[in-house]
């Protein structure tokens, strides 16, 4: 109690100094140690620190306005709530426990087989979600019509986050009803260079009801006017028709483990019937 005591008669701008250079999570438990330390925890000052040092631009591409009465309010709306900026072409949120930006490009940002023509894909509106439209499939597609691409400036990105460079993976959308299906399930595979990993992912439920399946990471080093591509596509078998694809998201990590993941989110209506509820 005595240290405690001695804590609280610091300055509060010290406070204010010395929990700048923690975590966001950290401000946040340090604000219920006093009154003194719950000011300065949740001053402007801490959490412009950390915010993207671009938010502010990236604010200013948004569909709609972001008001917020205190950077802790937006760095928390952002986290909730991913706001969607460039018309609509990207959504931009934050990592909750780093403040890193977690970029979701939308369908209608990809190119897609069949795209203009209506002829496997159609978009169709949601409400509540992400974005207000996604693409559903309304065929069966082989290998022959599967290359789903999507392209983002890697300057947008988080920099100094860990992984692969280059990597192809397979990943199933559905899992299959027992082993001896695997080699009869649709997977797709997401290609970035040479190098082949062989590592399965399945896909898995988020906690807003749709389902994502990982694609691979890389490493993004402040970059300068390069391009990231994400490719899927299926190898073997096919896609079912009733897919819905809402876009793909990437999130920062900054551990080999937490590499910079790429996901596409999915609904599977062919599963579920159909949709009376979409995220």
């Amino acid at each position: 109690m005595g240290t405690m005591g001695g804590l609280n008669l610091l300055p509060e701008d010290c406070i204010a100094h010395v929990i700048s250079f923690t975590s966001p999570r950290y401000a946040c438990i340090l604000s219920l140690v006093s009154s003194s330390f719950r000011s300065a925890a949740d001053s402007d000052a801490i959490w412009e620190r950390f915010l993207p040092s671009d938010y502010a631009s990236l604010l200013s591409r948004a569909v709609e306005p972001v008001q917020y009465a205190s950077k802790k309010e937006l760095y928390m709306r952002l986290c909730d709530c991913p706001v969607q900026i460039d018309g609509g072409k990207l959504s931009f949120g934050l990592k909750k426990s780093t403040g890193a930006k977690c970029i979701t490009i939308a369908v209608c940002e990809m190119d897609m087989p069949g795209y203009e023509d209506k002829k496997y894909w159609k978009l169709i509106s949601l409400s509540n979600s992400r974005f207000p439209k996604a693409a559903k499939l309304t065929y069966h597609i082989s290998n022959r019509h599967t290359q789903i691409s999507g392209r983002i400036d890697s300057k947008v990105l988080s920099s100094q986050t860990i992984g692969l460079t280059e990597c192809r993976k397979r990943v199933f959308l559905r899992p299959p009803r027992n082993p001896t299906e695997i080699s009869k399930s649709t997977y797709v595979c997401v290609s970035g260079g040479k190098n082949y990993i062989l590592d399965v992912k399945w896909s898995k439920k988020r906690i807003d009801g749709w389902m994502e399946v990982e694609l691979g990471h890389f490493y993004n080093e402040n970059w300068e006017d390069r391009e990231v591509e994400i490719r899927l596509r299926v190898i073997r078998g096919y896609m079912p028709a009733g897919i819905v694809f809402l876009g793909i998201e990437l999130r920062p990590k900054t551990s080999m483990d937490d590499a910079e993941l790429i996901s596409y989110d999915f609904m599977d209506q062919v599963d579920q019937g159909k949709t009376d509820r979409v995220p």
